[in-house]
């Protein structure tokens, strides 16, 4: 069985609780021993173990080495690289001491006392040896092959983009290596990517043999711009396999079945149902493989239907199915969002199920199309054994024919036949005339013939109603179909007027633009002309250190900022004019009217001007124009001192008239 061996046996005293164990060690090729080793620590053991390769590593306890359940399963995975690992004192049996089967195979006498470590590593290896023991199983067949980009891409321009695409040009280059490596080696594989532009952000294989399996056909690399990762599937519980398997009589043990909703991916979703419709789980894994699926649907019972939402389904659902034996359902189009949401909320609503990602919901949604495919003929094949009074008939195994394509009336007969055991009642023949004979004979032909035309008649009404069942299911679709198409009608006229809105609007700050490239153009050449100038802002005439005479216009680009003060200001250093955008707050404006400075809002003009961060461009007229505005001030101002000369000769006047 195997050539050579390494038995491995703890200290006394030793423990992993303790720290790292160390152990005694012995390494056997056929019958001699090549090696021995008193005491070595885990570390050490591991680089005998490298270095030397033997077929199989030889323990009587593997919680020696770790008591923790992870912690082991690493190191296992280390030793099992290129060997397998043997407990010799877990046989088909049970358990059996490392004393009593030495004891038993003749390593050591019936009378001998407790064996020493170095002693004990060695009945290990030899009961390894003549195949006592199981097989200490940490993976399974099964590896996964992950395919990705070397680094990460940040932000970036054009040559980000472009640096990007060739990334995905490269793993999907990669793939395509491993795909033909692998069909070319035979082995049987499922293949998610995640496409990119240009290729793929990452691929991921689920190769269906052991990571020893691969060697020599697909390498592990990590480079600057590309990472193939290759690992097995660890098992979520260590399992043991008897070296020699002892002969069982097959039990047949009845399971419920299912119809099963599967979603493949990066992170495959499951959904599974019982043939009344019960939700019994619904769960997603990352890097699920067909045998780890398996695994867990045969726990919960016999699937006999496998569902996807998608035509044409995925090689990873039909591969399953076919593993299964499973009836393969999928619908006639691929799901819409919508649909699919619209299903399991319905479910959702009346049960505890829960939810939890896209995956999830894809594959329940999937399981209960098929179901809701499946549900009238389950009514009436229920309906049919309640009428018939079948007791001896179990329902489920009924719909399980139904599900493999039998009709209600054959799939009713079949699970009959299966349960029914006829009763043998001897029969013993009465004394009775030619001519009762003969009418018997003829009675019996009669009902045959009845019977026959029955049959024949239940046939074709059968038959009928199936065609009618089948186009009221048609009917029903294209309805469903076009209340889709109306629906998505209603959402795309939605969307037309939303975008027309937009367009609307686009249109309007297009035709603003344009009118402010035109006044830009005009004052520019106005500007080349000398028919234009720059008035200074008052905010930078605010910004120096020291204010002299200005004797000169200014532009107030923010008004609501100025205050009282600085209308104060700009009287004080000869501001002999005002111009703001649109308004300034009426007091303010006042305040500087009443001090003979004129306020232009350019609002209420026609002049041509660009408002610019450091002032104002504008036409040459508006000194004309605050000119005609100061002197309109100015006879304001006099005409309002004759008024008051003229009142306070009349006030005079008045008083000494009646002194």
């Amino acid at each position: 069985m195997f050539k050579t061996i390494m038995g491995i046996d703890i200290l006394p005293g030793e423990s992993p609780e303790k720290g790292e164990p160390r152990f005694s060690v012995v390494l056997l090729c056929g019958n001699n021993v090549v090696s021995r080793y008193t005491s070595v620590g885990l570390r050490r053991l591991l680089k005998l173990i490298s270095k030397s390769r033997p077929d199989a590593i030889a323990l009587d306890n593997i919680f020696e080495i770790s008591t923790n359940t992870a912690t082991l399963k690493k190191i296992l995975l280390k030793m099992s690289r290129y060997s397998e690992i043997v407990q010799v004192t877990r046989t088909h049996e049970g358990y059996e001491s490392l004393e009593h089967l030495a004891k038993k195979h003749g390593l050591i006498p019936l009378t001998g006392g407790k064996l020493d470590p170095l002693k004990s590593a060695e009945v290990i290896a030899r009961l390894a040896m003549v195949g006592i023991g199981s097989r200490v199983l940490v993976t399974g067949e099964e590896t996964l092959i992950l395919v990705t980009r070397g680094r990460s891409i940040g932000s970036g321009g054009m040559s980000a983009r472009r640096y990007e695409r060739n990334l995905n040009t490269m793993v999907l280059r990669a793939t395509n290596e491993i795909k033909h490596s692998l069909e070319e080696a035979g082995i049987d594989y499922d293949l998610f990517v995640r496409k990119g532009e240009g290729g793929l952000v990452r691929s991921l294989f689920i190769a269906y043999t052991s990571r020893r399996g691969l060697q020599g056909i697909v390498k592990s690399s990590k480079t600057h711009d590309l990472k193939i990762v290759i690992k097995p599937v660890i098992r979520e519980e260590i399992q043991f396999e008897p070296l020699k398997k002892p002969r069982r009589h097959k039990v047949e043990v009845q399971k419920r079945y299912l119809m099963v909703g599967v979603d493949p991916g990066m992170v495959t979703g499951v959904a599974i149902m019982d043939l009344s419709g019960s939700i019994i789980s619904v769960f997603s894994r990352r890097g699920l493989s067909r045998n780890s699926l398996l695994e867990l649907l045969l726990k919960h019972g016999k699937p006999i239907l496998i569902a996807t939402d998608v035509n044409p389904p995925p090689e990873y659902v039909k591969k399953l199915a076919t593993s299964l034996a499973a009836t393969l359902f999928y619908p006639k189009r691929t799901l819409t969002i919508d649909e699919k949401r619209r299903e399991v909320l319905r479910v959702v609503e009346k049960t505890s199920v829960k939810i939890t990602n896209n995956h999830e919901r894809d594959a329940l949604a999937a399981v209960l199309k098929a179901y809701e495919r499946y549900n009238e003929l389950f009514k009436r094949a229920e309906n049919e054994i309640n009428r018939m009074k079948l007791k001896d008939v179990k329902l489920d195994e009924v719909k399980a024919l139904i599900v493999r394509g039998r009709c209600v009336k054959e799939a009713i007969d079949l699970a009959l036949k299966s349960r029914v055991v006829p009763k043998v009642v001897p029969y013993k023949p009465q004394q009775e005339s030619q001519v009762e004979k003969k009418h018997l004979v003829d009675e019996i032909n009669r009902l045959k013939t009845t019977i026959s035309k029955l049959e024949r008649e239940l046939k074709k009404r059968e038959e009928l109603i199936e065609e009618l069942r089948r186009k009221v299911y048609e009917m029903r679709s294209e309805k469903f179909e076009r209340i889709l198409r109306e629906e998505t009608i209603v959402k795309l006229i939605s969307r037309i007027n939303r975008l027309e809105e937009e367009r609307k609007t686009l249109e309007s700050m297009l035709v603003h633009k344009d009118r402010t490239i035109d006044r830009w153009k005009s004052v520019l050449k106005d500007v080349l002309d000398g028919r234009a100038e720059r008035i200074v802002p008052f905010e930078s005439l605010m910004a120096k250190t020291t204010l002299e005479l200005y004797n000169d216009i200014v532009f107030i680009k923010n008004p609501e900022n100025i205050k009282i003060e600085d209308v104060n200001l700009m009287y004080s250093i000869g501001v002999r004019g005002v111009i703001v955008k649109d308004s300034m707050a009426p007091h303010l404006k006042q305040q500087l009217l009443s001090k003979g400075i004129p306020v232009l809002e350019l609002s209420s003009t026609n002049l041509k001007y660009v408002v610019l961060e450091d002032g104002l461009v504008i036409s040459s007229s508006v000194r004309k124009i605050l000119d005609n505005m100061r002197e309109e001030l100015r006879r304001e101002v006099e005409n309002s001192r004759e008024l008051w000369r003229i009142l306070e000769e009349y006030r005079k006047a008045r008083l000494g008239q009646l002194e």
